[in-house]
């Protein structure tokens, strides 16, 4: 793998990332939470969100090879 496909990789999860966070932010925002308390609820949602998208890809990887075996 070459490093331009590598950075282009870790590009896409960091915006996906932030569209997840600004998705949270924005719907804290609007439920009447302050901006620093909807930027932390948001943060903590951002990254339970992002560790289960990778569990996921995880295991569809580890099924994948599983099956070529």
């Amino acid at each position: 793998m070459e490093i331009k496909d590598i950075i282009m990789k870790t590009s896409l999860w960091r915006q996906e990332q932030s569209q997840v966070y600004r998705e949270f932010l924005k719907e804290y925002l609007a439920e009447g939470y302050d901006f620093k308390e909807a930027k932390h609820l948001a943060k903590k949602d951002t990254k339970e969100v992002m560790e289960d998208k990778l569990d996921f890809v995880e295991e569809l990887w580890d099924n994948t090879l599983d099956d070529l075996d």
